[in-house]
């Protein structure tokens, strides 16, 4: 069943997921409920005499799902635990819904760029980023963030907008603390490159080196490992997993799709492998921070 939101005892990573993030949950247990059946979309189609084209939209998240569609699959994949058809029958509620459920008061400006990360960020019970080209969103002062607006959006917001948005992403995250786990693996490159100025870049290194969890590749290992652009990996409970890669355009796009996850995955595991130990990355970090 989907938790109280109501209780008082009911903690932030057990709140009622967004409606991203509820037709997210749908569409990946509908698309297991019928990998488990051994059917195929064509068939299910045939089955409940839909069209190929709205199963194939379903289950990609290009629609929603009504509560009777939802029956009608349930039905054909067999499942009649009560409790699951419940929850399933909320998300689709929640994802169909049309309040205004925003996590918070993120800019209009961003919120095409940002919301999407921000909800999932927002569910998350891992985050673990790749950084080839910049500081993480996560971890950027609103300096750095402000001067990198124009290099990643050009001029289609407003450089305070972007800062923002990022800060208060970042504030959700520490809201909670404890129930949700960060990596962050950072090309040694990342630390030299300018941003914002020598002043802006030495007061963001400092914030990193404070920072918990964080890994720096060296440049001895890039020539070994070669991923761009950067990208992170997040776990939803114990519902599965998806990542977000991000374009060098300033786009953040959404993959779930399996291989091409299996691959983010398998290259964030040779990241691991090639980073420093917390000892190496700190003097790394400091190092670069002396240069400034």
């Amino acid at each position: 069943m989907m938790p109280d939101r109501h209780h008082p005892d009911h903690a932030l990573d057990q709140e009622e997921p967004t409606p991203a993030v509820a037709r997210w949950l749908i569409r990946t247990r509908l698309r297991r409920l019928r990998e488990r059946r051994l059917l195929t979309q064509d068939q299910v189609a045939n089955e409940v005499e839909w069209s190929l084209s709205k199963v194939v939209r379903i289950e990609s998240g290009a629609i929603g799902v009504s509560v009777n569609d939802m029956r009608a699959l349930l039905a054909l994949y067999r499942v009649e635990d009560r409790a699951q058809f419940d929850e399933l029958r909320v998300l689709a509620l929640i994802a169909r819904s049309r309040r205004d459920r925003r996590i918070f008061n993120m800019p209009s400006s961003v919120r095409a760029v940002f919301e999407q990360v921000a909800h999932f960020e927002r569910s998350a019970t891992t985050i673990d980023v790749y950084a080839a080209t910049w500081i993480p969103d996560l971890l950027q002062t609103r300096e750095y963030a402000a001067a990198l607006a124009p290099v990643r959006l050009g001029n289609q917001v407003v450089t305070d907008d972007v800062a923002t948005s990022v800060i208060q992403r970042q504030e959700w995250l520490t809201r909670r603390t404890g129930h949700v786990r960060t990596t962050f693996l950072i090309q040694e490159a990342v630390l030299h490159r300018q941003v914002g100025g020598a002043s802006v870049l030495a007061t963001q290194l400092r914030r990193l080196a404070a920072a918990p969890s964080v890994r720096i590749i060296p440049r001895t290992a890039a020539a070994r490992f070669v991923a761009a652009p950067s990208f992170a990996v997040m776990t939803i409970g114990d519902h599965g997993s998806l990542a977000f890669v991000y374009g060098f355009d300033g786009s953040i796009q959404l993959v779930e799709e399996p291989e091409r996850l299996a691959q983010l995955q398998d290259a964030l595991s040779q990241a691991s492998e090639f980073a420093t130990d917390a000892a190496t990355s700190s003097r790394l970090i400091a190092e670069a921070g002396q240069e400034r």
